[in-house]
């Protein structure tokens, strides 16, 4: 049974040294020292999951009151297409209040290079709406790299666009702050 353990910074660094290069494409990877900062402020939490002591998985998720932002989730290659993922977005949900909203970006297909990369992207988008994912129909332009933004609540309560749009800004302006929020972030 895979178990959920919040992870400490030596872990993070690890996980940061080790993962997220391999897993995210060196434009998403933000510097590990914001992450540390994250911490420090209580506004990031970083989970590993585990089964039987083996690390098979990692989110970190950035939270402002009741929105949070999944910032980086992957599952280890060995591990992949084994219900790993699924199994920890349920716990990730469980975990949630029953006002917070999880918001996640996911490489928006059509702003692929490559038909290979649109399957992956494609493949990925798929992965979120079968574990419980919403389209929330905002599109966003990150550092140059284009995601749709979908949500998830533990009620299935609809959220109006707007709403999920607000709590969007107000994350990355707290992530990143007002000017490079302005200079760097298209919705």
């Amino acid at each position: 049974m895979l178990e959920c353990k919040i992870l400490d910074a030596p872990r993070v660094g690890e996980i940061y040294a080790h993962d997220l290069a391999r897993d995210f494409p060196k434009e998403e990877i933000k510097p590990l020292s914001h992450i540390y900062g994250y911490m420090e402020k209580g506004r990031y939490t970083t989970l590993g999951f585990y089964e039987e002591g083996v690390f098979k998985a990692y989110a970190f998720l950035f939270k402002l009151e009741n929105a949070l932002l999944l910032d980086y989730f992957a599952v280890c290659p060995p591990y992949r297409g084994k219900g790993i993922g699924s199994y920890a977005i349920r716990l990730i949900k469980e975990g949630l209040s029953e006002r917070d909203i999880l918001i996640c970006e996911s490489e928006d297909p059509q702003k692929a290079k490559n038909n290979k990369e649109r399957e992956k992207r494609s493949k990925r988008l798929s992965f979120y709406e079968r574990n419980g994912f919403s389209d929330s129909f905002l599109t966003s332009l990150v550092f140059d790299v284009g995601y749709k933004v979908l949500y998830l609540n533990k009620e299935k309560c609809l959220q109006t666009k707007e709403d999920i749009k607000n709590n969007y800004i107000k994350i990355y302006k707290e992530m990143i702050g007002e000017n490079k929020f302005r200079e760097k972030i298209k919705i």
